[in-house]
């Protein structure tokens, strides 16, 4: 189906594929376009026309009354439709949560040497809890452990609405869980996403990060008949905490096919100095980097463990 919508519009050299509203339109915008190493940004509509060529006005008509927005660029369509489609029906169906951001649209542009798909969404100017986490660590100061309480716990109110859907993320990390101008937690990237039947339905195939990636998800590589199921978001979760922590995952000067052979076979990871930390931060990670993922725990058991609900409700308090 969602190589036909694509095919519907091939016709047009610059297309709306999938609008969620119709709106009016919007006489100024701020545009962070986003693709692989180049981020721009334009003041206005006239500026963004005139420095990208001959666009159709119908991406900034259909924005309507956003201020601001993000605008994933993917190129080289044709190679990645599956993980574009995937994104685009969980952004479609499950963007209306406060942890995941608001999607706008999915455009189309088509070009004689490379069509590109645009997905239009929720700007989050504050960047990636990776970045803050190193700035800081850059000027001496490592994270708050109630800042990491706070980031961890919406990021789990995003994956439990995944979760809720019997969707898997699959790429749990903090590259992907970013941050609005007023501190909002965004939950992104769903383009190795699994919808499964249940939430105790299994999968069977290895995707991911690398340094994130849970020891069942490594094995699917290397063992027939084993499978995992949405606690591998757990284990993510958990090796996100340490680089919160840690300001890098563990292993991470390792390449990534060497930390691949170890993550398996080595002990639970955790901090590198526990003794910077409170009892509660290493038992919150231990239980989130079980091994066994039979034994590890769901989030909602999670979020009834003692280092989330020190979080207040207020997190203007954070």
């Amino acid at each position: 189906m969602f190589i036909e919508i694509i095919e519907k519009f091939a016709f047009r050299s610059f297309s709306l594929i999938y609008h969620p509203v119709t709106s009016t339109q919007c006489p100024s915008v701020t545009i962070i376009l986003t693709g692989h190493d180049r981020i721009r940004q334009y003041k206005t509509i006239e500026q963004f026309v005139s420095l990208t060529g001959d666009l159709l006005p119908e991406l900034f008509y259909f924005i309507g009354e956003c201020q601001e927005v993000a605008i994933k660029v993917l190129d080289s369509v044709d190679e990645i439709l599956d993980e574009v489609e995937q994104e685009f029906v969980i952004l479609r169906d499950l963007s209306n949560h406060d942890n995941i951001p608001r999607f706008y649209g999915l455009f189309l542009r088509q070009d004689p040497n490379q069509d590109q798909l645009w997905i239009t969404m929720e700007l989050c100017s504050g960047g990636s809890v990776t970045e803050l986490v190193k700035a800081r660590l850059q000027r001496g100061h490592r994270m708050d452990e109630s800042v990491i309480a706070h980031i961890l716990k919406e990021t789990m109110k995003g994956l439990q609405h995944l979760h809720d859907h019997h969707v898997m993320h699959r790429d749990v990390k903090g590259h992907n869980i970013l941050l609005t101008q007023d501190g909002e937690v965004k939950l992104i990237d769903f383009g190795v996403s699994r919808q499964v039947k249940n939430t105790q339905d299994r999968c069977c195939t290895s995707l991911g990060t690398p340094f994130w990636m849970a020891p069942e998800v490594i094995a699917c590589e290397q063992q027939v008949d084993t499978n995992y199921d949405i606690r591998c978001d757990i284990w993510s979760l958990g090796v996100t905490a340490i680089e919160l922590a840690d300001g890098d995952p563990p292993l991470a000067d390792l390449h990534p096919m060497r930390a691949l052979f170890k993550i398996p076979r080595d002990p639970a990871p955790s901090v590198r100095k526990k003794e910077d930390w409170s009892k509660n931060f290493l038992h919150f990670i231990e239980r989130c980097v079980q091994k066994d993922f039979e034994k590890r725990p769901f989030l909602k058991e999670l979020f009834c463990h003692p280092f989330i609900t020190q979080v207040p409700q207020n997190t203007s308090k954070v």
